[in-house]
Formats: C-alpha cells, structure tokens, sequence
C-alpha cells in the first residue's frame, strides 16, 4: 500500500518536472562547477580564516560558497529520492551486477563526499565530524588506523581530505551518473532548474561558518542521526559494523528470491524511517553537550 502511493508520488513528480535522476545530476554539476570556482580562494592549510577572508571581502565568493552548498544539498537529498524511487521500481533487476555493485558502493562515496565537504570548512562543527569519523574507522579491527589515513590524513592536515572531495570521490561519483545515465552532462531543462533553484537558495540563506561562541556544535543534517545513535551505544564501532552490513545485503538484492526480496526493502524503508526519527531528536531536542532540550528553549 505504502509502496503503491509513494510510487504514484514519484510517477506525478515525472510527469510535471525534469526526472528526479535527470535533476540530481544536474545539482551535482552545479556542485562541481562552483567547487572549481572556489579552489582559488580556499587555502587548505587555513581553512577556516580562508573562508572568513573569502566571506567578510568578496561578495562573488559568498554566492558561489553559497551555490555549491545549496547544490550539494539538493544532490544529495534527490539522490536518496532516486534510489528510493529506483527500488519502488524494480530497478535492481534492469542493471547488470557489476553496475549495480558500483552504483551501491557509490551511495557510501556520496556521503563521504558529503562529509568531506563539511570537514573541510575546518570550524568546530567540522572538527566533531572529523573527530567522530575518525575515531570510528580507527576502532576498525586490523585496517582502521590505514583506513583512517586513507581517508583522514594525518590529525590537523587537511590535504588528503581535500584531494578526495576535490577530484578522487568527486570524479568517481561522477563516473558512477554517467555509466548510470548514459550521458556527460544533464539536458538543458534540469540544468536550469537545479541553477535557478540554486541561485534562489544562496541569495536568500547564504551558507555560513559555525561562531565560536555558539555552545551548540552539530555535523551536518544527514550525520545528525548517526550522532543520535552514537549517544546511546555503549560501543560505537558495532555500528560501523551494521552499516557494513546493511551495505552488503543491499550489494546482493538482485540476488535475494522475489519472494523475500519485498520484505528486505520493507526493512531497509523502516530502518530510513527510524534513522529520520533520530535525525529529528538530533536536530530539534539536543543542545550544547548534546544535551536534551526542548526546541523552544
């Protein structure tokens, strides 16, 4: 029933605006532009005063910060609407496997290219991320402290961190959309929605820093909820192991009976909808220390 309904929403979606695959590429296009554009004025090795300098003299510099978070936002919520709308669809059994390995292993990449973006601002919101990041790939048995340099660099370097958001992680999601799409660059109608949409959001909610006399210190909205989970467990490594998991039953869909293969997407959608839950608490009931408190105080 639920399935039904949202793939009517999804169908309505289509049949008025640009697809939502077709739109999501066209954000992430958008993202990559004008991350191009901010390289000049990015100084890795200060990150931080980089982007103060960049907001308090340039107003060509706010806008394309701007545009690049907004874009980057949209990309990556439109993305989990796609693979949503790809699994209402039966899209598991309309790609080969190797593709679909590739496009799984791209949903992790995202993120990461995610949340090195928000790394690299290098404020203290960016440090927590860094921080609960690293600690849990370093809890990894036998691999972590490599996994975490492959990843993290070294404490207080940035560099690794911004060759894999600027060009590793970056180009293979973008090989990922194009193996997927079968095409380069988005047609002209997504184009112009994704930059208009973006222009809108940039120039009404410019992207900001975190202030240091600001006690409340959060990741990004989408590691808002793994903070949430991370709060109540008493070994925080395990859930890097049920995110391993989770990744490997989702690899082998295609490979699940039919039969079974509705009630595994049935637990992956209550999961999303758990992790939504935690997302909320996160954002709307913690304070500084992540401590509860209602919103309104």
């Amino acid at each position: 029933m639920a399935a039904s309904f949202l793939r009517k929403i999804f169908e309505q979606w289509n049949r008025r605006l640009p697809t939502i695959g077709a739109l999501d590429f066209a954000f992430f296009m958008v993202a990559v532009v004008s991350g191009v554009i901010l390289v000049l004025p990015y100084d890795v090795t200060a990150p931080k005063d980089s982007l103060q300098v960049m907001m308090l003299t340039s107003q060509g510099g706010v806008f394309f910060r701007s545009l690049h978070y907004w874009s980057a936002q949209a990309f990556t919520v439109l993305a989990l609407l796609h693979v949503i709308e790809f699994l209402l669809k039966k899209g598991e059994e309309k790609v080969s496997s190797g593709l679909w390995i590739r496009l799984s292993v791209g949903i992790p990449v995202i993120l990461y290219v995610m949340l090195s973006g928000f790394i690299l601002k290098g404020d203290a919101e960016a440090e927590l991320a860094r921080q609960i990041f690293g600690g849990l790939v370093e809890a990894l048995p036998l691999l972590g402290d490599y996994l975490s340099f492959i990843f993290l660099g070294r404490e207080g370097d940035l560099q690794i961190v911004y060759v894999h958001h600027a060009a590793t992680a970056t180009l293979f999601t973008w090989i990922i959309i194009i193996e997927h799409v079968k095409r380069f660059w988005p047609d002209l109608v997504s184009h112009i929605y994704a930059m208009g949409l973006s222009i809108v959001f940039s120039v009404i909610i410019p992207a900001s820093l975190h202030s240091s006399g600001d006690p409340v210190v959060k990741g990004p909205w989408y590691f808002i909820g793994f903070q949430e989970i991370l709060h109540w467990m008493t070994r925080p490594v395990l859930s890097v192991a049920v995110l391993v998991l989770f990744l490997s039953v989702f690899m082998g869909l295609p490979k699940i009976n039919e039969k079974y293969r509705s009630r595994v997407k049935i637990f992956f959608s209550s999961m999303l909808f758990i992790y939504f839950i935690f997302t909320i608490i996160g954002w709307a009931f913690r304070g500084a220390g992540w401590q509860f408190q209602v919103p309104w105080q």
